[in-house]
């Protein structure tokens, strides 16, 4: 691909990501903006892939007033699965619609209210908190996904990190993942507080 066609490109995957925020903002529906887009954003750099999904979180009974407005804005849209995601489609580019995040993690108004404001690709967006980013990659990665565990070491590492948020979250989702991932951190040299492992270690052997 060519280098005009290279940044039509991009330009037509901005546009989606500007014109789906826009409409479930519009809708008057909260949600934060994760997945490969806050990854590369908070985390780990790296290219921007135009066939990525776009990744937006709602709350459960917000799912449908976004998807009504993506529609309305000239998504085709499906109603893909019922407990966890629904999707929406334009120009190529296709919006998930997310309100169960790594099998059991929902937006709250904790989240919502530490969601990162930032302009990714020219869009004004809200990202989802590097710590809440950072335990859904540890507890989402598997064989098929190990990119998700390098995501979370590299979330970890970012500066001025809450970590009693963060290992908040653990309890609730998932504290023996996330503490394995916090002692694979230490032996890869990334300083991670010991009262966080500490913790942690308590809560898994409680």
């Amino acid at each position: 691909m060519k280098g005009a066609q290279i940044a039509r490109s991009l330009e037509g995957y901005a546009s989606v990501l500007r014109a789906s925020t826009e409409a479930v903002d519009g809708a008057g529906v909260q949600h934060l903006v994760f997945g490969s887009i806050a990854t590369r954003a908070l985390g780990r750099p790296r290219p921007i892939g135009t066939d990525e999904d776009i990744d937006l979180f709602v709350r459960p009974p917000d799912a449908p007033a976004a998807l009504s407005a993506l529609e309305e804005a000239g998504f085709v849209t499906v109603e893909e699965d019922p407990t966890w995601i629904h999707k929406a489609r334009r120009a190529g580019v296709t919006v998930d619609v997310i309100f169960k995040a790594a099998g059991r993690v929902y937006m709250d108004d904790e989240m919502y209210r530490r969601g990162i404001r930032a302009t990714v690709m020219g869009v004004e967006v809200r990202l989802v908190p590097p710590e809440d980013l950072a335990v859904m990659k540890a507890l989402i990665h598997d064989e098929d996904r190990a990119f998700d565990w390098f995501d979370a070491l590299a979330l970890v590492q970012r500066d001025g990190l809450d970590w009693e948020y963060l290992v908040g979250r653990a309890e609730a989702y998932g504290a023996q993942r996330v503490l394995s991932l916090m002692i694979f951190a230490e032996t890869e040299g990334i300083a991670v507080p010991r009262e966080a492992i500490v913790r942690l270690r308590d809560v898994v052997r409680s």
